[in-house]
């Protein structure tokens, strides 16, 4: 992103709004990606490597989904 990485804009959008929630796309499957992800307020962190065609909205909701 050009101004913001994925985790300041969840920072950012967690502190402006927190009743938004936010679910990040991305190409990262580190471990620390997904720590620093969810300390910055993401409830849901969805590898693109994992969404198969036509998966996107069901795999967004499943992640949501869970505890």
């Amino acid at each position: 992103m050009p101004v913001l990485d994925g985790i300041a804009a969840a920072e950012r959008i967690e502190q402006e709004w927190p009743e938004i929630r936010v679910v990040m796309l991305t190409s990262s499957d580190s471990s620390s990606d997904r720590a620093r992800a969810e300390r910055a307020g993401v409830e849901a962190f969805v590898q693109k490597t994992r969404i198969a065609e036509g998966q996107l909205v069901p795999l967004i909701a499943a992640e949501l989904a869970a505890p």
